[in-house]
Protein backbone atom coordinates (compact mmCIF):
# COMPACT_ATOMS: atom_id res chain seq x y z
CA UNK A 1 0.00 0.00 0.00
CA UNK A 2 1.45 3.52 -0.58
CA UNK A 3 0.67 6.84 0.88
CA UNK A 4 1.27 10.25 0.16
CA UNK A 5 3.46 11.99 2.56
CA UNK A 6 2.11 15.83 3.13
CA UNK A 7 5.46 17.08 4.80
CA UNK A 8 7.44 15.92 1.23
CA UNK A 9 4.74 16.27 -1.09
CA UNK A 10 5.95 19.44 -2.87
CA UNK A 11 9.42 17.91 -2.94
CA UNK A 12 8.56 14.47 -4.29
CA UNK A 13 4.97 15.22 -5.54
CA UNK A 14 5.11 13.65 -8.80
CA UNK A 15 7.13 10.60 -8.06
CA UNK A 16 5.12 9.70 -4.69
CA UNK A 17 1.92 10.12 -7.43
CA UNK A 18 3.82 8.17 -9.97
CA UNK A 19 4.20 5.44 -7.26
CA UNK A 20 0.79 5.14 -6.34
CA UNK A 21 -0.93 5.57 -9.75
CA UNK A 22 1.45 2.65 -10.80
CA UNK A 23 0.61 0.46 -7.42
CA UNK A 24 -2.46 0.69 -7.56
CA UNK A 25 -3.35 0.73 -11.60
CA UNK A 26 -5.75 -2.08 -12.03
CA UNK A 27 -5.28 -3.97 -9.09
CA UNK A 28 -8.82 -4.13 -7.78
CA UNK A 29 -12.37 -5.20 -8.99
CA UNK A 30 -13.91 -2.47 -7.54
CA UNK A 31 -13.02 1.23 -6.50
CA UNK A 32 -14.86 3.59 -4.45
CA UNK A 33 -14.03 7.21 -3.85
CA UNK A 34 -15.72 8.76 -0.92
CA UNK A 35 -14.26 12.02 -1.59
CA UNK A 36 -15.23 13.92 -4.80
CA UNK A 37 -11.69 15.87 -5.04
CA UNK A 38 -9.91 15.20 -8.18
CA UNK A 39 -7.33 13.00 -7.46
CA UNK A 40 -9.25 10.61 -5.50
CA UNK A 41 -11.13 9.96 -8.53
CA UNK A 42 -8.58 9.38 -10.70
CA UNK A 43 -7.44 7.05 -8.01
CA UNK A 44 -10.63 5.37 -8.03
CA UNK A 45 -10.27 5.51 -11.98
CA UNK A 46 -6.25 3.69 -12.23
CA UNK A 47 -7.56 0.93 -9.39
CA UNK A 48 -9.95 -0.59 -11.11
CA UNK A 49 -12.21 -1.00 -14.32
CA UNK A 50 -15.65 -0.56 -12.06
CA UNK A 51 -15.90 2.71 -10.11
CA UNK A 52 -18.10 4.70 -8.18
CA UNK A 53 -17.21 8.40 -6.81
CA UNK A 54 -19.06 11.25 -4.80
CA UNK A 55 -19.09 14.11 -7.52
CA UNK A 56 -19.62 17.90 -7.30
CA UNK A 57 -23.13 19.37 -8.01
CA UNK A 58 -21.44 21.64 -10.14
CA UNK A 59 -21.24 20.53 -13.20
CA UNK A 60 -18.40 22.34 -14.72
CA UNK A 61 -16.25 21.10 -11.94
CA UNK A 62 -17.43 16.89 -12.22
CA UNK A 63 -18.65 16.65 -16.22
CA UNK A 64 -15.50 14.45 -16.65
CA UNK A 65 -16.08 12.50 -13.69
CA UNK A 66 -19.38 11.41 -14.94
CA UNK A 67 -17.84 9.99 -18.42
CA UNK A 68 -15.39 7.85 -16.92
CA UNK A 69 -17.11 6.91 -13.62
CA UNK A 70 -18.99 3.65 -14.10
CA UNK A 71 -21.46 5.59 -11.49
CA UNK A 72 -21.21 8.46 -9.65
CA UNK A 73 -23.71 10.10 -6.73
CA UNK A 74 -24.00 13.70 -5.36
CA UNK A 75 -23.18 14.20 -2.08
CA UNK A 76 -26.42 15.36 -0.29
CA UNK A 77 -25.74 18.67 2.50
CA UNK A 78 -28.89 17.59 4.43
CA UNK A 79 -27.78 13.91 5.10
CA UNK A 80 -25.00 13.00 7.64
CA UNK A 81 -21.77 12.53 5.86
CA UNK A 82 -21.80 8.18 7.32
CA UNK A 83 -25.32 8.34 5.57
CA UNK A 84 -23.99 9.88 2.28
CA UNK A 85 -20.72 7.47 2.48
CA UNK A 86 -23.49 4.77 2.46
CA UNK A 87 -24.44 5.86 -0.88
CA UNK A 88 -22.27 2.84 -2.60
CA UNK A 89 -23.76 0.52 -1.37
CA UNK A 90 -27.50 1.64 -2.80
CA UNK A 91 -25.47 1.71 -6.25
CA UNK A 92 -24.51 -1.98 -5.66
CA UNK A 93 -27.83 -3.22 -4.67
CA UNK A 94 -26.33 -4.32 -1.33
CA UNK A 95 -28.65 -4.40 1.80
CA UNK A 96 -27.36 -2.62 4.92
CA UNK A 97 -28.98 -1.63 8.24
CA UNK A 98 -27.80 1.81 9.99
CA UNK A 99 -27.79 -0.38 13.34
CA UNK A 100 -25.12 0.98 15.26
CA UNK A 101 -23.42 -0.51 18.06
CA UNK A 102 -23.03 0.83 21.37
CA UNK A 103 -20.05 2.41 22.82
CA UNK A 104 -19.11 0.25 25.85
CA UNK A 105 -16.46 1.21 28.03
CA UNK A 106 -14.67 -0.73 31.17
CA UNK A 107 -15.71 -0.02 34.67
CA UNK A 108 -12.49 1.19 35.75
CA UNK A 109 -12.60 3.85 32.71
CA UNK A 110 -15.72 5.32 33.97
CA UNK A 111 -14.78 5.07 37.68
CA UNK A 112 -11.70 7.63 36.59
CA UNK A 113 -13.92 9.49 34.54
CA UNK A 114 -16.59 10.29 36.77
CA UNK A 115 -13.90 10.60 39.45
CA UNK A 116 -12.25 13.56 37.06
CA UNK A 117 -15.49 15.09 36.21
CA UNK A 118 -16.64 15.06 39.81
CA UNK A 119 -13.73 16.92 40.67
CA UNK A 120 -14.80 19.65 38.76
CA UNK A 121 -18.06 19.30 39.80
CA UNK A 122 -19.51 18.46 36.41
CA UNK A 123 -22.53 15.81 36.90
CA UNK A 124 -24.01 16.51 33.53
CA UNK A 125 -22.70 17.18 30.14
CA UNK A 126 -22.85 17.07 26.61
CA UNK A 127 -19.89 16.90 24.00
CA UNK A 128 -21.12 19.18 20.86
CA UNK A 129 -18.55 19.75 18.16
CA UNK A 130 -20.18 21.91 15.48
CA UNK A 131 -17.23 22.47 13.13
CA UNK A 132 -14.93 20.63 10.70
CA UNK A 133 -11.68 21.15 8.88
CA UNK A 134 -14.14 20.73 5.78
CA UNK A 135 -18.05 22.16 5.04
CA UNK A 136 -19.62 18.67 3.42
CA UNK A 137 -18.39 17.51 7.41
CA UNK A 138 -20.59 20.20 8.97
CA UNK A 139 -24.15 19.49 10.39
CA UNK A 140 -26.31 21.99 8.72
CA UNK A 141 -27.09 25.42 10.83
CA UNK A 142 -30.49 25.53 10.79
CA UNK A 143 -30.51 21.35 12.06
CA UNK A 144 -27.78 23.04 14.74
CA UNK A 145 -30.03 25.57 16.02
CA UNK A 146 -32.79 23.07 16.46
CA UNK A 147 -31.11 20.19 18.31
CA UNK A 148 -29.17 23.13 20.52
CA UNK A 149 -32.78 24.54 21.33
CA UNK A 150 -33.92 20.92 22.18
CA UNK A 151 -30.75 20.26 24.40
CA UNK A 152 -31.27 23.57 26.24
Amino acid sequence: MKSVSYRKKNNARWSQEFAIFSSIYRKYDLSISLTASDRSVLYALFASQNSISVIENNNRKSWWKKIFLNKYYHFNQDRHVFINNMTPLDLLNINYSYTLQPIEASDAVLKKMKNILSKIKVKDFIIFHPSAQYSYKIYPKHLREELLKYLN
